[in-house]
């Protein structure tokens, strides 16, 4: 325990969070965290007369930067996401005969233009799935032209029926 009063063993400590057991640089939430979790412990150490103090608040050390990059390759961009609304919208109930191994369209009404409505309202409103599944007409001011206007009144976090008040999958906020 006593190592642990000197600044250049925690400076050391430091280090080691910033890294993964591989060698790779850990994320900066990561090693903001695990920082917290040493500085309770040697705080809880010292109430208990461990340690003399707590010396970590006086290692000179620097904490990685948060990265706030977008990866290109999990965003859909500007061209996808009407590309992905209109495949969506395009989509058609398909069933496999018994005996067959090959696909056919059913004439059943398709889901596909309300998904594209779900989604669309999600992709250029920001809206989190709960509040775009409870949107209604009477949520939307959309004049003849130009930007219209999305009230979110209500949400449906879904959760699973063991785990909301009211048994069912979601639960109305």
């Amino acid at each position: 325990m006593s190592r642990l009063e000197d600044l250049t063993v925690l400076g050391g400590v430091l280090d080691q969070f910033a890294l993964k057991m591989d060698g790779t640089e850990a994320a900066a939430k990561t090693v903001y965290r695990k920082r917290a979790v040493v500085f309770n412990a040697l705080e809880y150490a010292a109430e208990q007369k461990l340690l003399l103090k707590n010396r970590l608040p006086e290692v000179k050390w620097t904490a990685p930067k948060r990265v706030r990059a977008i990866d290109t390759c999990v965003v859909v961009n500007t061209k996808q996401g009407p590309q992905l609304l209109a495949a969506v919208a395009d989509q058609k109930v398909m069933r496999v005969p018994r005996g067959s191994t090959e696909p056919v369209i059913v004439e059943r009404r398709s889901s596909g233009p309300r998904l594209a409505a779900c989604f669309g309202t999600m992709y250029y409103s920001a809206l989190r799935p709960e509040e775009a599944v409870m949107l209604r007409d009477i949520d939307l001011k959309l004049p003849r032209k130009g930007w219209g206007e999305l009230l979110v009144s209500e949400t449906a976090p879904s959760a699973g029926a063991a785990w909301t008040d009211s048994g069912q999958r979601r639960d109305r906020r």
